[in-house]
């Protein structure tokens, strides 16, 4: 199966999320239980879990080279709207990024309960990467136990400077999960140390690594990936391990690096390390050698680590390319007729206006929803993959994915108000250009209405900061003569509320050459 990779148009900014989405599409434990995932509380056009199965659904059957993560990119901005966080065409974290996704998906599946309680099946989030372990202060002579405490985290952390010394990655994911502080034993006078025990093991681990500088040498590169191992014990990260069944080895699996403000990652796909670089892809090497020496050659800092359990068992193959899940390999044919389904609850008649995120701003990409769409048959294809917890077995969430239809016969175009109505019939699932800028036009007239509230109020280094922002993005419109336009209008204001700023010459950081 060929790599598929994700789209980025200039502007978009989508690489934080692109290294995110094919790390978890290509663990293949998160896409077996995003598979079984049969209902949870959808948001609408806000809905990550909508959004992903649908991406994950086209990236396992669609013939083109690359998608666009556009409706997965519109959900995640509508959901943290509140916070600011991951808006369109803002650059954001990709450790951040992942771990809002997982924090969806868990809202999604199991509403109302705390990640802490969390046991449920159904949630990918907890059912992949949840570590459970037990934290204690003990006394090593008199083997005392003075304090305890249970955590659980889905995501681990490491100091990328500890990494780089001689404790190694283990010691350093050690030193951040425990929080308990030392103390002396007063029997026996001997300082306490922290034990950890593993309560339950995860399918997948995640590790981010923290750096104090966003660049860094090759010198340093080349440390820190040396630093990096390929396989991981469970041993070396907790001292006991109560009631785990199974193997406690973990391959590594995927990267995700940073430099230059851009994400790339490097991920196994059967014997090979391939490189993604947003919609580029090419081949590494069959040896986690070679992705070593192409993260040195380009000063690449890695942020993130993805770990996968190896199978138990001594003849257990080694990690291989994604396979569609066979929960959602299903044929046109073994779907029965709309008409002969099964009926159900009442639904709204459009699923576009339930769902814009999803279908509306994703015109190539399968516009019907899963709650849309006639169930399979149980005996369609062969059973689907069991998650590390048992679940029941219903016919699976996802829809058939997206294939380019058949051209039809030409026929007279609808009219509707004196206006042209083309719809969008087969091609590559890309957001049309008018539409990119016309989102991208409304977002500058709100950032100039804003900006003029706060020159009324004489709040000219704010209003200039919106005024850079709105230049930007009036930078990547597509439209020449919209484009132009919006930049003179847009280079006149700034000029003027710089004019208007106190002690403006002083200020080096509100430099006009960057309106030139």
């Amino acid at each position: 199966m060929a790599a598929i990779g994700l789209l980025n148009p200039s502007g978009a900014n989508n690489c934080f999320l692109n290294v995110a989405v094919e790390a978890l599409y290509h663990l293949e434990p998160f896409r077996t239980a995003l598979a079984c995932v049969r209902a949870h509380r959808c948001t609408e056009d806000a809905c990550i879990l909508c959004a992903l199965g649908v991406l994950f659904a086209n990236l396992d059957h669609t013939e083109f080279n690359s998608l666009p993560p556009d409706a997965l990119r519109a959900a995640l901005a509508r959901a943290h709207s509140a916070a600011a966080r991951f808006q369109l065409q803002m650059m954001d974290d990709a450790i951040d990024c992942f771990v809002a996704i997982l924090c969806d998906l868990h809202t999604s599946c199991a509403a109302g309960v705390v990640e802490e309680n969390c046991n449920s099946p159904a949630c990918p989030t907890h059912a992949v990467f949840a570590v459970d372990y037990l934290e204690e202060v003990v006394c090593p002579r008199c083997k005392r136990s003075f304090e305890t405490a249970q955590r659980r985290l889905s995501t681990l952390y490491a100091s990328a400077v500890d990494l780089m010394s001689a404790n190694g990655l283990p010691s350093s994911v050690r030193g951040t999960m425990c929080a308990l502080a030392s103390t002396v034993c007063p029997k026996c006078h001997v300082e306490t140390r922290r034990s950890l025990t593993a309560l339950q093991l995860p399918s997948c681990l995640c590790v981010g690594l923290t750096w104090t500088a966003e660049q860094v040498s090759s010198a340093e590169a080349q440390t820190a990936m040396a630093a990096i191992p390929e396989a991981v014990a469970a041993s070396t990260l907790f001292d006991h391990a109560h009631a785990v069944e199974g193997p406690s080895q973990y391959r590594l699996r995927a990267l995700i690096f940073y430099y230059g403000k851009h994400y790339v990652a490097a991920i196994l796909r059967g014997h090979d390390w391939t490189l993604f670089d947003d919609a580029k892809i090419r081949v590494a090497g069959t040896s986690f050698r070679d992705v070593r020496q192409w993260a040195v050659k380009g000063h690449l800092q890695p942020v993130m680590l993805f770990y996968e359990r190896l199978p138990s068992g001594p003849s257990a193959p080694s990690p291989s390319a994604p396979t569609p899940s066979p929960a959602r390999v299903l044929s046109p044919a073994a779907l029965p007729d709309r008409a002969s389904a099964p009926p159900q609850a009442a639904r709204s008649p459009d699923p576009a206006s339930r769902h814009p995120g999803v279908s509306a701003s994703h015109p190539g990409v399968s516009a019907r929803h899963s709650c849309d769409l006639p169930r399979p048959s149980p005996s369609a294809g062969p059973p689907p993959l069991q998650p590390r917890h048992s679940v029941a077995t219903s016919p699976p969430l996802w829809p058939v994915p997206w294939e380019p239809p058949a051209k039809a016969a030409s026929a007279p175009l609808p009219r509707e108000r004196g206006r042209v109505s083309v719809p969008v019939t087969d091609g590559p699932p890309m957001i049309s250009q008018r539409a990119r800028d016309q989102e991208i036009d409304r977002q500058i007239q709100e950032l100039f209405i804003t900006a003029e509230d706060e020159m009324k109020h004489n709040e000219f280094t704010a209003a200039f900061n919106r005024f850079q922002r709105a230049y930007t993005l009036a930078g990547s419109l597509h439209d020449p003569i919209l484009r132009n336009s919006r930049k003179r209008t847009t280079r006149s204001s700034a000029s003027y509320a710089h004019a208007m700023m106190p002690h403006a010459r002083s200020f080096s950081i509100y430099d006009l050459d960057s309106f030139a």
